[in-house]
């Protein structure tokens, strides 16, 4: 008479010949197909757990080190309206100052004033 695997054996990966049933290779399909199949919706769930800790983890990491990069972005916006303000004035100035040496103070000041 045939022998029943230790206890261990006896998961749907097991040997299935070694059974009294000589139909034991159709269950051991059948138990493996269901087996599978319930192992899917968990791998899934799991990979969904573990996807969604590192996602949240990644999406704080790049959000971190974007302040630096946006900080950057932000700085050179402010300098360059600096830049062109400033520019702006000195440009304004220097033709004052042209129109000063060529018509005299008076002068431009008192059309500067009639504006």
């Amino acid at each position: 008479m045939p022998t029943m695997p230790p206890k261990a054996a006896t998961t749907p990966y097991a040997w299935p010949w070694r059974g009294p049933s000589a139909r034991r290779p159709i269950n051991y399909l059948g138990a493996k197909v269901a087996a599978d199949k319930a192992a899917a919706p968990a791998m899934v769930r799991l990979i969904a757990v573990i996807a969604d800790r590192f996602g949240i983890q990644v999406a704080e990491k790049v959000a971190a080190q974007a302040v630096p990069a946006l900080g950057t972005a932000g700085g050179a916006l402010i300098n360059t309206l600096f830049i062109d303000h400033f520019q702006d004035v000195a440009r304004g100035h220097f033709i004052v100052r042209r129109l000063e040496r060529r018509y005299g103070k008076e002068a431009v000041h008192a059309v500067y004033m009639a504006l």
